[in-house]
């Protein structure tokens, strides 16, 4: 993934303006998460991001951490490892 500079696109998003960080990163300061809590705030994330007309740019911006383009992390990255194999 090539993160880019250009974020103009953001505005778009189905979550933009909206006071989500916590939703789509966690919790703040280190707390930790309850599996079942984290199930459920990805799920909020997902739900945000279902039908979002800017997922492919926030695909190609993820920093590698949180919910992007209603993707995980892992999700994202087992995304990238199927396509790369399918390309070999």
């Amino acid at each position: 993934m090539r993160p880019t500079t250009d974020r103009s696109w953001i505005k778009d998003g189905s979550c933009f303006n909206q006071e989500l960080t916590e939703v789509f990163y966690g919790p703040e300061n280190g707390r930790t998460e309850l599996h079942d809590d984290k199930v459920a705030r990805e799920a909020k994330a997902k739900r945000i991001c279902a039908g979002c007309i800017v997922a492919r740019q926030c695909f190609e911006a993820s920093d590698g951490f949180g919910i992007w383009a209603g993707l995980t992390e892992k999700e994202r990255n087992d995304l990238l490892n199927s396509s790369n194999k399918n390309i070999a």
